[in-house]
């Protein structure tokens, strides 16, 4: 969930990173986005490292393996990371409130940019992607909210060519109109409809609704 505590990590991200020379930059994001996250979202970030650490050695072998071994070291890699991502939502508590739901939604995240990186690492588009740009790349504070889901092949290239002055100006800008549709207008909305997720009975009823039939005796 965006918040204030997150405005403040990103802020923080781009200003720190901006005075990090450009070898050490990707990095430095890496390690300042994998703290930021844990801060803001609380989520198990070791296990999240530990995986992502397996998910790079992995990607790094699938290419060099013959093709049935790829298809099948792949296939058991994702069917791997979708098992261990039910099992964390299965012995899940409950959510209390809308923001309750952001760890998990966080894991299904990462997951899901695991899934994309042994795909692409499969069918050999991700051999440039050193373990800086990966790690920056599934750490990246600023996507983790709300996406995208970007090709960490992708992600690495960026690094290595970084936006101009007013790249970064415009992606200041639907940052800030972004922040603004947040607070201004989600956060009201989300105010009033938290309360009555957690109780759904105080949701009042619309004009001509009937109430559910009672069960029989």
């Amino acid at each position: 969930m965006l918040s204030w505590s997150f405005a403040a990590a990103a802020l923080l991200l781009v200003l720190v990173s901006a005075a990090l020379p450009a070898r050490h930059r990707p990095l430095g994001m890496a390690a300042l986005s994998f703290a930021a996250v844990g801060v803001v979202w609380h989520v198990p970030l070791v296990p999240v490292l530990g995986a992502s650490l397996a998910v790079y050695g992995i990607g790094r072998v699938l290419p060099r393996l013959p093709a049935a071994a790829c298809r099948w070291t792949l296939a058991a890699t994702v069917a791997t990371v979708v098992a261990s991502l039910g099992l964390v939502k299965a012995h899940a508590a409950p959510p209390r409130n809308l923001a309750g739901v952001a760890p998990v939604l966080g894991l299904s995240y990462f997951a899901l940019k695991f899934i994309q990186h042994l795909v692409d690492a499969g069918a050999g588009r991700a051999q440039q992607v050193d373990l800086s740009g990966f790690l920056c790349s599934i750490f990246f504070l600023s996507t983790y909210p709300a996406g995208p889901i970007e090709r960490t092949g992708d992600f690495a290239r960026g690094l290595a060519a970084p936006p101009g002055w007013s790249d970064r100006a415009l992606g200041v800008e639907r940052v800030v109109v972004g922040l603004g549709k947040k607070f201004l207008l989600a956060q009201p909305l989300l105010s009033w409809a938290d309360p009555r997720f957690r109780a759904a009975t105080a949701a009042p009823r619309l004009p001509g609704s009937r109430s559910p039939p009672r069960p029989r005796a």
